[in-house]
């Protein structure tokens, strides 16, 4: 899935860090912000829906 961090500023720090690797655009794109690229993932994850 992805990993995750506390906001954005700390995701922009790792991106522009990372972009001096060469083919890391995939990992780059793996990071997530909790509270803000996991609010489709409880929607699905509810008890209503546990398998989607």
């Amino acid at each position: 899935m992805g990993e995750w961090v506390d906001d954005r500023a700390t995701r922009v720090r790792a991106i522009r860090f990372a972009q001096t690797v060469p083919g890391i655009r995939d990992v780059l794109d793996s990071v997530l912000v909790r509270g803000e690229d996991d609010i489709h993932l409880r929607h699905h994850q509810s008890p209503a829906n546990p398998r989607s």
